[in-house]
Parts: C-alpha cells; structure tokens; sequence
C-alpha cells in the first residue's frame, strides 16, 4: 500500500521541536517532538496545543485519526512502563503529556 502524506507540519520554539505528518491513506498522524530538559512548562504547552490543532484539523465528526507520537520528551518523573507521575521540575508537562 502506498503511503500518501497530504500534510505536514513543524513547529519551532525557542527549545522545543515538533514535526507532524498526516498520512491519509492510513488516516493516520505520525509526530516526532523534542522537549529539551530544561524546557518550561509553558514552553511544552504551546508545543501541545500545536499538536492538538494538527489533531482537530484531520478529525471529522465520525472519524478519528489514529496518533503516533514520538521522540525525546525528557520528562524523568514520567514511569512510561506504569503511567505514573512522580514529583519533580516536569510534573506538569508529564500530567499534559498523559491527558493529551
């Protein structure tokens, strides 16, 4: 099956990096991010609300996208094997990250 991407995206801050396809064939959104270590909070939610409006725009009322995002998140308080949050500097961005 061929993969037709009709969208692309990039955002760019003064840390953070995202990078977002749509491949419509496979009514899919691939992302790949990165979020420095010492990247703020609010820096991380513009990034996230970047990546929410590239979700609204290729969902429909029936039909939702599947998402794959990855990268380098760098949020050690974040148990990605339990989904649980320790305190620590990124606790706000790992409680956004895992509402998204």
């Amino acid at each position: 099956k061929q993969l037709t991407v009709t969208a692309e995206y990039s955002f760019r801050d003064n840390c953070n990096n995202l990078v977002v396809v749509y491949i419509t064939s496979l009514h899919t959104i691939v992302g790949v991010l990165y979020r420095p270590s010492d990247s703020s909070y609010a820096d991380f939610a513009k990034l996230m609300a970047e990546l929410q409006n590239c979700f609204d725009v290729h969902s429909s009322d029936n039909r939702v996208p599947d998402i794959y995002l990855i990268g380098d998140f760098n949020l050690p308080e974040y148990n990605w094997t339990t989904g649980t949050i320790d305190s620590g500097p990124s606790t706000q961005a790992c409680h956004q990250l895992r509402d998204f």
